[in-house]
């Protein structure tokens, strides 16, 4: 491209369809593998111990660790996905978190 102080190389943009991505999406991607694996590393640490009541967790996570966004990253790179169990008073469902293949073992206590 010719600019007034010469020839300039300058990047196109070409749009090829939507995205399920978005923009934070895409600078989260770009955190290193380190921190995805730490993170991942903390989330697995704290449910070593069996399932946690999922607002507990995630109140946890915000307070001492990572955003919300970052936390809710973690999850899915750890494959554990809450559930809700019948756990709360007069029998009123609740969230739960847990690890792969520990899903309903709760501790209600």
């Amino acid at each position: 491209m010719e600019t007034p102080e010469g020839d300039a190389k300058v990047g196109r943009l070409h749009f090829i369809g939507g995205s399920e991505k978005s923009v934070r999406d895409i600078l989260a991607d770009l955190a290193t593998t380190s921190d995805r694996t730490e993170r991942a590393e903390w989330l697995r640490e704290r449910l070593a111990d069996g399932p946690m009541r999922s607002k507990d967790l995630e109140q946890e996570a915000v307070e001492h660790v990572f955003s919300k966004r970052t936390y809710e990253r973690a999850r899915r790179q750890v494959h554990v996905r809450p559930e809700q169990l019948p756990t709360g008073p007069r029998g009123k469902n609740e969230w739960w978190t847990a690890l792969p293949g520990e899903a309903g073992q709760h501790d209600p206590a």
